[in-house]
């Protein structure tokens, strides 16, 4: 899947608009708001999701940032979704996460060992 993140503007009422799906036909648009932003802390934001137009989903995403017992943080993420249309399904939303943390994990192994490269691929 290909994606087009706009800029985030990751402050309190910057809006994130994303366009992602089969690189041959990226039909879903994602668009969110935060709404509360305290530094190494939390993020929370609410949005909407869209296939082809039609609103499919609506989204209120927390995460929450705390240190773990060996130093390092854990992130915690509350996705609360309604799904409108019947088209997506949470199983669905927990790949899509999934994927996420997975690239975010290959992003910080990566500035771990300073491969700038690895990192600017993602």
């Amino acid at each position: 899947m290909g994606g087009r993140r706009d800029d985030p503007g990751l402050r309190v009422g910057g809006v994130e608009r994303m366009r992602f799906g089969p690189k041959s036909r990226p039909d879903l648009m994602s668009e969110g708001r935060f709404l509360d932003i305290v530094m190494g802390e939390r993020i929370v934001s609410a949005g909407t999701m869209h296939r082809d137009n039609i609103r499919i989903s609506a989204t209120l995403c927390t995460v929450e940032l705390t240190e773990d017992v060996s130093g390092g943080t854990q992130v915690k993420l509350t996705d609360q979704s309604a799904y409108l249309d019947g088209s997506e399904k949470p199983k669905d939303r927990q790949s899509g996460w999934g994927k996420i943390f997975e690239h975010l994990g290959k992003h910080l192994s990566a500035g771990a060992t300073g491969d700038r490269t690895k990192m600017e691929g993602l």
